[in-house]
């Protein structure tokens, strides 16, 4: 992995430790993708997801889930949820934050994947320019299915 940071968010009165990186930088990409990872994420995708979908432009004649694919996925002692979304988004360093400047990323994809074990959800989000999600999805997606 070419760049890590890993920081200690606060929200409301709990402490989590995200970790973000760039599996692509300098390995000849398109564009760099990143990972998230967020512990202790809300584990009800049915609430998650309507959040995030907005994220998205619509095109003309379609609708937000015309542009989202949701699927789950049974692994051993778990249930990944995805929401995997492409086109152009509406990228914020600080997505909650009303100050937090938006950018336009046209032709981008991005994958939010809530892995929820018992009562526990953590948040892994990629994404990317198309051309690097094309190239390193299959490798994440093979990844999160080996979780044990």
């Amino acid at each position: 992995i070419a760049d890590v940071d890993v920081h200690t968010l606060g929200v409301g009165g709990h402490r989590l430790r995200c970790q973000r990186q760039s599996p692509t930088r300098g390995c000849g990409a398109v564009g760099d993708g990143e990972v998230i990872v967020m512990p202790e994420t809300p584990t009800d995708p049915e609430k998650r997801f309507p959040r995030w979908k907005p994220e998205f432009v619509v095109p003309e004649g379609k609708s937000v889930d015309d542009i989202a694919k949701v699927s789950k996925q049974e692994i051993k002692g778990a249930t990944i949820h995805f929401l995997d979304m492409s086109g152009t988004w509406k990228y914020k360093a600080a997505p909650f934050d009303p100050k937090s400047k938006e950018e336009m990323r046209e032709n981008y994809r991005v994958v939010w994947a809530i892995v929820v074990e018992k009562d526990e959800g953590t948040l892994v989000r990629i994404s990317g320019p198309m051309a690097t999600m094309d190239k390193y999805y299959p490798g994440f997606e093979s990844w999160l299915k080996a979780l044990k």
